[in-house]
């Protein structure tokens, strides 16, 4: 047996030299990015990976307790611009050293505004403002805390606690925005401090309707404007009573959610528009009750159509044929096996996808192999019925894989890589390059026919692109896939920089419309060049833009109306000019209700052209985009 080959070297204090115990050393395959091994540093710094064969490896270094900042081999922020540690058994490397920098922190004490006490168990979240990076802590009993190991840069602060109102560090009269603070490592930043209330409350009894005994394990959940995240939830108990805490005065809608039975919201609706909105302005708002029906299932067997085992961990979904809504979702156990339960009567189309599946590369399929959801066959459900054996049968894709390679450091912490249909221009499938880590990617999964790729660097300050070097889809080169045919090499060299658009998306009332699509357009080309979606507050980011100009676009949902930035007459929208690496700040969206018909000004004549583009109904890009002509 050869032995094998080891690294070693110490670890310091970057500012002392002092030798730092407990870091924690990995060495990463810099082919696959695959973990080796790892070890510990001694109470002097020193370490010693050993065991390992011949080969290129990457070495990290990262340290939690302390608040050291993660550091790659020679000082780099990332695996993709580390230097390589070459091995040869039974080769000793030695003197892999590093020297790690302290990380700025936050530290404060949150009490209780009415009392004063210090509370313990707060989470304490850090969000990174450009990265959306999290670092998070807990208080101690007493309420103070110290948040430690965060890079350079701008942090919002928030408190959370079961009972209480969340809040932003911000100033007392507004804690819903939140002020940012700046940390600049290694420095200390003291005194930021919260004081938290308790908050109101909405209780009742979930049971069913057949019966009337009450429903335990409930999911009860709060939901404030539309669109925004829910602002807290609870479960029932075995006597089916629940309590929601820590609601700010107002307005909400409460959804009821349990295995088995119809989801509804109160007071006896099944989609939020037609909800009873439950008012809450006193300390304890009660007798929110509800009673829920059963619903009917679906069930049946996902297998391999070559060798007929069940397919593990594939996705198993139900739309509503009228509505075209999500109505459940599940995933197969270990025998390919599923149930979608909670369905109200009525007709759905089921969808299997087992892209992502244990074994993976499977092509995703409707019912009886349908390939679309318009060829589906529809199933009839009678509740509380079971409608089983609606099984199926998958076959292996083709896929379409490369590698993300930098030209400039630090890398992006990670890419988005997107395949569209070059024909109907929809995502068919997607993957993460993890590009601080490992820099490949597999699009697995892919039925035979014409892709587009992009290269979504997301915030990363890395300019947008598709194959190959293109800026936008029209442009992009068209890959070929046949059968179980795996495209190989389809790689990308990013490059930084690159301009930015960026704007809030809200609706007629001025309220941000969180977690929605903004679309953007070559206005030349009408090539899509790139997709973002807004943050809880509505705002969103379009980074990484070369210079010219684009049109964007605010997608439309079940609840909003699609509108292009600012939509006049005529059929025209205004073009936005972006000269890298100039932030242009201001395009908005103000969307209205997806039942309100459009005005005169909103081009009324347009707006089935503009629905059909929202359900994207297999229609080319350049179609859509036309009448920009």
């Amino acid at each position: 047996m050869v032995k094998g080959g080891s690294i070693s070297g110490t670890v310091t204090d970057s500012l002392t030299g002092a030798g730092i115990p407990g870091v924690y050393v990995t060495a990463i395959d810099s082919n696959s990015g695959m973990w080796i091994n790892g070890t510990v540093t001694d109470a002097n710094g020193l370490y010693t990976i050993s065991g390992l064969t011949s080969g290129d490896y990457k070495i990290q270094f990262s340290e939690y307790a302390s608040g050291y900042l993660s550091k790659w081999f020679n000082n780099k922020a990332g695996m993709t611009c580390s230097d390589i540690v070459h091995v040869v058994q039974p080769e000793a490397k030695t003197g892999i050293d590093a020297a790690l920098l302290k990380g700025g922190s936050i530290s404060g004490k949150v009490t209780n505004l009415d009392t004063g006490t210090g509370l313990g168990s707060v989470m304490v979240f850090a969000e990174d403002t450009k990265t959306r990076r999290g670092y998070g802590t807990i208080t101690l009993p007493d309420g103070s805390y110290s948040l430690k190991g965060l890079p350079n840069g701008s942090f919002k602060i928030r408190f959370s606690l079961w009972g209480y109102v969340s809040l932003w560090y911000s100033l007392p009269s507004d804690t819903d925005r939140p002020i940012p603070i700046s940390i600049t490592a290694p420095l200390e930043l003291t005194g930021i401090d919260a004081a938290m209330t308790k908050g109101l409350s909405i209780s009742g009894r979930v049971s069913d309707k057949s019966t009337g005994a009450g429903i335990e394990g409930v999911y009860v959940s709060a939901y404030g404007q539309v669109g925004a995240l829910e602002a807290n939830y609870a479960f029932t108990d075995a006597a089916g009573v629940y309590t929601l805490t820590g609601l700010k005065r107002g307005p909400y809608a409460v959804l009821f959610s349990s295995p088995g039975y119809v989801n509804e919201w109160y007071n006896s609706s099944r989609n939020r528009a037609k909800a009873t909105s439950v008012l809450v302005a006193a300390a304890e708002t009660t007798g929110i009750d509800a009673s829920l029906e059963k619903g009917g299932s679906i069930s049946g067997t996902v297998t391999d159509s070559t060798n007929g085992a069940g397919v593990r961990y594939a996705q198993v979904a139900a739309y509503d044929t009228l509505t075209g809504n999500l109505a459940d979702i599940t995933s197969t156990d270990f025998r390919g096996t599923y149930t979608l339960s909670g369905l109200p009567s009525g007709t759905y189309n089921v969808r299997f996808d087992g892209r992502w599946s244990a074994m993976g590369g499977y092509l995703s399929s409707w019912y009886k192999d349908a390939r679309t959801r318009v060829d589906a066959i529809p199933l009839t459900v009678s509740a509380p019925n079971v409608l089983t054996g609606i099984d199926a049968s998958l076959a292996r894709g083709g896929s379409i894989s490369g590698t993300i390679k930098i030209n400039s450091c630090p890398s992006p912490e990670a890419v988005l890589v997107r395949a569209y249909d070059a024909i109907t221009g929809e995502v068919v499938s997607s993957s993460w390059s993890w590009t601080s880590f490992n820099s490949n990617f597999v699009i697995n999964g892919l039925p035979g026919g014409n892709y587009k790729i992009e290269f979504d660097t997301l915030d990363s300050g890395f300019i947008r692109q598709w194959y190959k070097d293109r800026e936008d889809m029209v442009h992009a080169d068209t890959i070929p896939v046949s059968g179980t045919e795996n495209i190989t090499a389809i790689d990308a060299l990013l490059l930084p920089g690159g301009g930015s658009i960026s704007g809030i998306v809200t609706d007629e009332e001025n309220k941000g419309i969180a977690f929605h699509e903004v679309k953007l357009f070559n206005a030349f080309t009408q090539g899509l060049v790139g997709t973002s979606h807004t943050d809880q507050d509505g705002k969103y980011f379009l980074k990484g833009l070369n210079t010219g100009s684009y049109l964007v676009f605010f997608e439309g949902s079940d609840q909003f109306a699609g509108r292009w930035f600012n939509w006049k007459g005529k059929k025209k929208a205004s073009v936005v000019t972006v000269k890298a690496p100039g932030a242009l700040s201001g395009i908005d969206g103000v969307l209205s209700a997806a039942s309100e018909k459009a005005s005169d000004d909103d081009e009324a004549n347009d707006s089935e052209d503009l629905g059909r583009y929202r359900k994207k109904k297999s229609r080319l890009v350049n179609s859509t985009l036309s009448h920009f002509h």
